[in-house]
């Protein structure tokens, strides 16, 4: 039974989200994630009896965040729940229902990273030409989007929202919308260019005709709606699995972009920018991967190799 002394959870988690939305201007997507984020630790605090905000502390947080590493999450997710739950309880204090921020007190430990897979040069390339061998009538267009997902290191909702109006074929560049709806500019390759450009003129138009609509956005599902995630991870699990590789996701393709682009010698700033990451420690984890251009560089470079 509820204890009317006690706060509302379900109303103070609502106002929060929408603080986020309304004040703090982030996306829906973000907002989605934070959501979920709080249903979980909600289903924590469940399991060990801790049925109010003011109740919950450090240690609590640091058994919530040990439960999930134990159900197999990823580092980066852990970290995201950390984040929500710090963001809660920041809320908290300001709006004076807590006179205590638990969270704060948490670290994350650094040995909990975990490096990003990444495809060599030569797996990329076999999942480009995957769609080739064993697409279907979407063949055109998968093989735009997996071109895409590499040469320009969008992320899932940045190539779903992408809209014709935001490729300039001839300068080679897109506008995107990132993460808080923030706007970049990302170079791409001439070649991931010509296979959007087939898919517009070619499927894509067959699906605008027969639906007889004109939207603006670039990929299509093959009844005329926006592409969901979804269908995105479906397409490169699909083709993965095809080209004999082992089970990646979208972000997959973004980890070897960026470590590609390390590896051809990039700097860090120009990663940061082209990957749109708010703070270059995120994007500092690509300089752990390239261990082997660092060991070539010894070789070439050194007197006594």
């Amino acid at each position: 039974m509820n204890d009317p002394s006690k706060p509302n959870v379900d109303q103070l988690e609502d106002n929060f989200l929408d603080y986020l939305r309304f004040e703090c201007g982030l996306a829906r997507n973000t907002i989605d994630a934070y959501r979920q984020d709080l249903v979980l630790f909600r289903e924590f605090c469940a399991e060990i009896e801790v049925e109010y905000p003011g109740d919950v502390d450090r240690r609590t947080i640091v058994l919530f965040l040990g439960w999930c590493r134990d159900r197999g999450q990823a580092t980066s997710s852990l970290r995201r729940h950390l984040s929500a739950v710090r963001g809660f309880y920041r809320f908290l204090g300001t709006i004076e229902v807590t006179d205590s921020d638990p969270a704060s007190e948490v670290l994350f430990a650094k040995d909990w990273q975990r490096l990003p897979h990444i495809l060599n040069p030569t797996q990329v390339e076999a999942l480009l030409h995957a769609p080739d061998e064993f697409g279907t009538t979407t063949r055109v267009r998968d093989r735009a989007i997996l071109e895409l997902l590499y040469s320009a290191g969008v992320r899932v909702s940045e190539l779903c929202g992408l809209e014709l109006s935001r490729i300039f074929t001839e300068e080679r560049y897109l506008r995107v919308r990132g993460k808080g709806d923030k706007e970049r500019i990302i170079p791409v390759a001439e070649r991931s260019l010509e296979w959007i450009s087939r898919y517009r003129t070619g499927e894509r138009q067959v699906v605008c005709d027969r639906a007889k609509i004109n939207p603006s956005i670039v990929f299509l599902s093959v009844r005329g709606r926006t592409l969901g995630r979804e269908t995105v991870f479906r397409t490169v699990k699909k083709y993965a699995a095809a080209a004999g590789l082992p089970p990646i996701s979208p972000h997959t393709l973004r980890h070897s972009y960026a470590t590609h682009l390390l590896g051809g010698g990039a700097g860090l700033r120009e990663v940061q920018e082209l990957l749109g990451h708010a703070d270059i420690r995120t994007t500092e984890i690509y300089t752990h991967v390239d261990r082997e251009r660092v060991r070539q560089v010894h070789r070439d470079c050194h007197p006594r190799p």
